[in-house]
């Protein structure tokens, strides 16, 4: 990192945290959920920002929406990237920073939802699609959240493979959500899946 560019971020740190020295301000900082950048701009190395790479299934965590809150002082970026243009021009039509943002900020508990009503196709394949690793998953009128435990996760199912979110249950029994709008529980039963929402673990 060039030396100015240090100087500058830590005198900026220092300047609105009310700490004393260098090591203090880089403590502060260095907390999960700092961004995976710092970048400058070559003819002005003071001109500078942090920026948060997620692709287009990711979703910003809860460490990530409190040091961007904490350091709001820095600019800050979230970048969104995708393999093709069609698919950041679908992102872009279902999608809203602010949306994203507030996602990540509140996951609702099981008892808050009150509401589960059959979700379209569309909107389960979306649903679907932004599950990550690590998520708690409730889903059509089960109470317990299931932890998603694999993405993209091929399965042989009758003789047939098919593809989705893999979940296990507090019971460890294993689930399959297809953005197809099906889910299969282990290897052989095959069910409609009507509704998916990510919840806090607790």
């Amino acid at each position: 990192m060039p030396e100015d560019l240090a100087d500058r971020v830590l005198e900026v740190l220092r300047e609105h945290t009310g700490v004393d020295t260098d090591t203090e301000a880089l403590e502060t900082a260095s907390i999960d959920g700092i961004p995976d950048f710092l970048i400058c701009d070559r003819s002005d190395v003071l001109e500078f920002q942090f920026i948060e790479a997620k692709r287009q299934n990711e979703h910003l965590q809860q460490t990530q929406v409190g040091w961007f809150r904490q350091f709001n002082f820095f600019t800050n970026k979230i970048v969104y990237a995708f393999d093709q243009p069609a698919d950041r021009d679908r992102f872009v039509e279902t999608h809203s920073l602010t949306e994203l943002f507030q996602s990540a900020d509140h996951r609702q508990t099981v008892e808050e939802i009150k509401n589960r009503q059959e979700l379209s196709p569309n909107e389960l394949t979306q649903r679907v699609a932004e599950l990550t690793v690590g998520d708690w998953v409730v889903f059509n009128e089960r109470k317990k959240p299931m932890e998603v435990v694999g993405v993209d996760v091929a399965r042989e199912v009758r003789g047939s493979e098919e593809r989705g979110v893999e979940l296990i249950s507090p019971k460890r029994n294993r689930y399959l959500l297809s953005e197809s709008g099906e889910f299969f529980v282990e290897k052989d039963n095959r069910r409609n899946l009507k509704w998916v929402s990510k919840v806090a673990k607790d």
